[in-house]
């Protein structure tokens, strides 16, 4: 998402007020949905951890990795040295219903990814670290791909700043991070689905990816558990999770921290081009982009619920309604149990974010946003710049922003 000084007043900046409206949703694969996402709540209320016969709450699991957060680079050193090891090297997957369980692999000299699933069913990864210099896990036509308990760790990334492009000789100099080369779209990632439908990830952390997960094409995408750790981009990547067309889509209970001037995230969570998707229990540490959202319906993503979220230090609108032309809005989006913190009217490197420092945006043509519960805590911006749905910036187009308060909060699972 892009938005610029000169086209901010076509947003909502939602702060102190109050008003009223119905909030009638009506889809019936929304309901479904919601359905779904409860069954899975239900189903990971503990994950089994880094293969203990312990089960961890999540705040447990975030609090003992802010440890190895810490030790990164000397992880990174000591996976390093692995990689001669015929055992450590990246597995491709030959058969439908392979499982791949309690292995650490390195991948780290080469273009490969530590595990290549193309056009096999149902394949099961479980209790699985990989340090990985492209992306961690690359799935093509892998229906029914299953992910429990992984650990990816990104070799290729700078100190600080974005991943640089891949060339042939693959010299990784950090210079070249902040050049006009081509900028990776499918490479140092996390996870890529491409056209790989029900996939279920439970329990993840990515550290230093492009992006956490990107899914293209992969409809009923279920996420659980998520938690990405300095995402470093360059755009059009920088997100922890992205789904690009792929409707029908869940991410729930996950967690994404970013830092000032070491990452480089863009939107924290985006759903593309992407109907009926639900963003639900999750906290956001940081995102400093001078163009990125916390959370975003972008380009034509409909019916999208985001619940039950807290955001701290967003520099852009923490949530966003975007629509890059009139044929692409975003329709019944709804917002609901939002708590802002913190946010930051200065970008990374002190640059000015180009909206100007939103709270909650909503594009002038999208159709029925509605934002209800929101609190507010800390905003950077001293001037009220916002209008009401129904008035000039919104042209008349419906919608309802309600029970906007600003109260102190604690956020949820860590103390941050």
């Amino acid at each position: 998402m892009k938005i610029s000084l000169t086209t901010a007043f076509f947003f909502i900046l939602l702060s102190i007020i109050a008003g009223g409206c119905s909030d009638n949703d009506g889809s019936v694969t929304q309901s479904d949905i919601k359905n779904k996402l409860t069954i899975t709540e239900k189903n990971t209320n503990n994950v089994q951890y880094n293969n203990n016969t312990k089960k961890l709450s999540f705040a447990e699991i975030i609090n003992n990795e802010k440890f190895n957060v810490a030790t990164l680079d000397q992880e990174k050193k000591r996976a390093a040295q692995q990689y001669n090891n015929a055992l450590h090297r990246p597995i491709i997957v030959s058969k439908h219903n392979q499982v791949i369980k309690n292995k650490t692999i390195y991948a780290g000299k080469d273009n490969n990814c530590g595990i290549t699933i193309s056009a096999y069913k149902n394949i099961t990864i479980s209790n699985v670290t990989i340090y990985h210099a492209n992306s961690g896990i690359c799935a093509y036509n892998a229906q029914g791909l299953r992910i429990n308990n992984l650990k990816l760790v990104s070799l290729s990334a700078p100190a600080t700043g974005p991943h640089c492009p891949r060339s042939s000789s693959d010299n990784l100099k950090t210079s070249e991070c902040w050049g006009q080369k081509i900028k990776p779209a499918d490479s140092r990632l996390g996870i890529l689905l491409k056209n790989t439908p029900e996939a279920t990830i439970t329990g993840l952390s990515s550290y230093q990816a492009s992006s956490g997960i990107y899914a293209v094409n992969s409809p009923k995408t279920t996420l659980s558990y998520i938690r990405c750790y300095d995402m470093r981009g360059p755009f059009p990547r920088g997100q922890c999770v992205q789904f690009n067309r792929s409707n029908n889509s869940i991410l729930t209970t996950f967690y994404a921290k970013n830092y000032k001037n070491q990452s480089h995230s863009e939107d924290n969570i985006n759903a593309y081009d992407s109907d009926n998707i639900i963003i639900k229990n999750g906290l956001i540490n940081g995102n400093w982009s001078q163009n990125g959202a916390g959370v975003i319906a972008d380009t034509g993503s409909d019916n999208m619920l985001v619940e039950n979220l807290d955001l701290l230090h967003i520099s852009n609108a923490a949530i966003s309604v975007y629509s890059n032309n009139n044929n692409s809005v975003g329709v019944n989006f709804k917002a609901n149990k939002i708590r802002i913190k913190d946010s930051q009217c200065e970008s990374r490197h002190s640059s000015t974010p180009s909206s100007g420092g939103l709270m909650l945006a909503a594009h002038p043509e999208a159709v029925n946003p509605i934002f209800s519960d929101i609190k507010w805590f800390n905003h950077c911006r001293t001037q009220l710049n916002w209008c009401l749905p129904g008035q000039a910036c919104r042209k008349n187009k419906s919608g309802s922003i309600t029970n906007i308060v600003k109260e102190n909060f604690t956020t949820r699972w860590t103390n941050e």
